[in-house]
């Protein structure tokens, strides 16, 4: 199966300070992962690297074959569409609708652009289509309330919709869940998960929740101190090794140790 994200021996340091020490994974066409790690461990700043958001010393990152570290401009711009973002933080525009915020997830569109972006002068097809992600994502009533009525759970939902209004093939998932509570956060991962499937993007998705990891996320890709230092089916892992990623002696169990010395 043809790989839609390839990440090879990615490094990146601030200042003195290494925060990423190679990190090597693929993620097939339409396939899931959940990325798992504490804080500090290089998850997020690994994530910003995929589209250039964070810059990188060396290594590879390469979208549909496409290598990232070699584009500038309206190319870079191209390759960024297909990635999609969903952030702990929901980063909606709380004083204007939902609708709103929905339809500027097409900013990057061939043609878009601020104006054409504005409700008031977006194409038909365009309005069209933020109706139809709301509609995803069971929010199209709610589509002329302003973002910041919604609830915690609802503005994560509208943050997914304005997501597939960008219409990308990979999604990335930064601790999507982080600031909800618990029943929320099911539900929307349960819709997440649910939606990509369905499209069959390409997912990676961070928790620290370890029994929704288990849960969700078909593979899990564990890192530590700036490494990968597990790969596998998660109904291949046990729980010791996952649990290994978040004690401060760096341990992980002798089965991974074992399985990576093999790969």
């Amino acid at each position: 199966m043809a790989a839609a994200l390839e990440v090879k021996g990615l490094k990146k340091s601030f200042g003195d300070v290494t925060v990423l020490r190679g990190v090597d994974f693929t993620l097939a066409k339409g396939e899931g992962a959940v990325l798992l790690g504490a804080n500090g461990c290089g998850k997020s700043t690994m994530l910003r690297c995929l589209n250039r958001l964070t810059s990188f010393e060396s290594g590879t990152v390469r979208v549909h074959g496409t290598d990232v570290s070699t584009l500038a401009g309206a190319k870079l711009k191209i390759v960024r569409r297909e990635l999609g973002y969903v952030f702990q933080q929901f980063n909606l525009i709380g004083n204007v609708s939902v609708f709103q915020n929905v339809l500027f997830g097409a900013l990057g569109h061939p043609g878009g652009g601020l104006i054409n972006s504005l409700s008031a002068f977006a194409p038909q097809a365009e309005r069209d289509r933020a109706m139809h992600c709301l509609e995803r994502v069971g929010l199209a009533d709610k589509a002329p309330f302003r973002a910041h009525a919604l609830s915690g759970g609802q503005q994560q939902r509208v943050a997914i919709a304005r997501m597939l209004m960008q219409s990308p093939t990979i999604v990335i998932a930064d601790e999507p869940i982080a600031s909800l509570d618990p029943k929320a956060g099911r539900e929307v991962l349960e819709l997440l998960f649910r939606i990509v499937s369905e499209e069959r993007l390409t997912v990676l998705c961070t928790l620290h929740q370890l029994d929704l990891a288990r849960e969700f996320g078909p593979r899990i890709i564990g890192m530590k101190d700036g490494r990968v230092v597990i790969d596998a089916a998660t109904d291949s892992i046990h729980i010791s090794e996952l649990e290994g990623l978040y004690r401060a002696d760096g341990a992980t169990s002798a089965a991974s140790a074992s399985r990576h010395a093999a790969e």
